[in-house]
């Protein structure tokens, strides 16, 4: 095992005690708040008590009620104190948790372009480019052998058509004797398609 797989089982673990504590803070932060509804209403209430007594000449009862406040209120402020510094502990939990999630991230890619790297060696590319190139060399013997075949193909036409002005072959063509029973079997007819074909074929034979 690699010191970045145990690294990262490490992380991992941390990661999950993290987030077990988050929940439990967020939960502490939930019950806090509760409790300072209900310390405010005492407050309050406490608050409210001693003005009446105040207003009815009740001094006794009105300090003993500012006194309660004060209590309440010294509560409350020692409660809103724990609140922020949890929130506090929050806020950096979650930065650390995502932090960590996104080295995470990281390793994993890591690990990842490790075995492919292991999977797609330089062998196996060595290898694909020798294919390729025996590819290509094969494809090019392919193109060279049709362009020099139409090459030699239409050389071949053009000496045909130049002999087709030649002196010899305008002589040939002098030297052909038509048939005379081709020549009057279409003499006496009316000349149709298939009788000039007929007579084609005879001077060609």
């Amino acid at each position: 095992m690699s010191w970045l797989s145990t690294k990262q089982k490490k992380t991992e673990k941390e990661l999950e005690k993290s987030k077990k504590i988050l929940a439990r803070i967020k939960g502490e932060v939930k019950i806090l708040k509760e409790r300072m509804g209900y310390v405010k209403k005492k407050i309050d209430n406490a608050l409210g008590k001693a003005s009446n007594y105040k207003k009815k000449g009740d001094k006794k009862n009105a300090i003993l009620m500012l006194n309660k406040k004060k209590m309440r209120q010294s509560e409350y402020n020692k409660m809103f104190g724990m609140q922020v510094l949890l929130q506090q502990q929050i806020i950096e939990l979650e930065g650390v948790c995502s932090d960590a999630n996104i080295i995470n991230t990281i390793q994993e890619g890591t690990k990842a372009i490790e075995r492919i790297s292991q999977l797609a060696g330089i062998e196996d590319f060595e290898k694909l480019m020798d294919e390729t190139e025996e590819q290509k060399e094969r494809i090019d013997e392919l193109n060279n052998f049709m362009d020099n075949y139409g090459t030699e193909l239409q050389e071949e036409l053009t000496d045909d058509y130049d002999q087709l002005e030649s002196d010899e072959f305008q002589e040939e063509v002098k030297n052909i004797k038509v048939p005379t029973s081709a020549i009057g079997s279409v003499a006496n007819s009316n000349a149709s398609e298939e009788n000039f074909e007929q007579l084609l074929e005879k001077l060609m034979s």
